[in-house]
């Protein structure tokens, strides 16, 4: 794609076809001083006879770009990369992806993806629970959420060594800690 943006932390989204929001490609879109660059190429799954295109943008229209072009090319082309503090963070997941499974269960057990650090606050805002940030806790991973006890929290564990407790429930302050994952599909 050939565009051009004066702002840093947008994004473009390719659905092909029908598919599903899961299945939405992102367009790297990078700020670019209001010059018109490429972006970065993007693998886009064709079918044979007619395929339908459609962009969109999750973020607000309140940072708009123009674009000049776009380009479908049958090898991936070398196009140079754009300075790294110029690119956005990854887009967080829609609220409506974020789960809270049972305290019995964990989301490896479901089968389920566990929230990354990086979106672990807006997971716990989307169910309603306060975030306290990241620390390292003993017997928990990821993000999770301990709605009772004497300190109800929502945080990430910081502890890349710690384990979901053998016998759960687990507790974390006395409080029952739940994983906050993400929904399948």
């Amino acid at each position: 794609m050939n565009f051009s943006t004066w702002h840093i932390d947008i994004d473009l989204l390719l659905q092909v076809n029908n598919a599903s929001d899961d299945q939405l490609l992102s367009v790297p879109v990078f700020y670019n001083l209001g010059y018109y660059n490429e972006s970065q190429a993007v693998e886009v799954p064709l079918v044979a006879g007619k395929n339908v295109l459609k962009f969109m943008r999750a973020s607000e229209a309140m940072a708009p770009m123009a674009i000049r072009e776009f380009f479908i090319y049958l090898a991936r082309p070398d196009i140079p990369a754009p300075a790294r503090n110029f690119t956005p963070p990854p887009p967080a997941p829609r609220p409506d992806k974020f789960i809270e499974v049972p305290a019995d269960t964990t989301c490896a057990k479901q089968g389920i993806t566990e929230v990354p650090e990086a979106f672990c606050k807006e997971a716990c805002e989307a169910l309603a629970f306060k975030y306290a940030g990241g620390r390292p806790y003993s017997n928990m991973t990821g993000c999770f959420a301990a709605a009772s006890g004497k300190s109800a929290l929502c945080a990430y564990n910081t502890n890349a060594s710690a384990s979901v407790c053998p016998n759960q429930p687990c507790t974390v302050d006395g409080g029952v800690a739940q994983q906050i994952c993400l929904r399948a599909g």
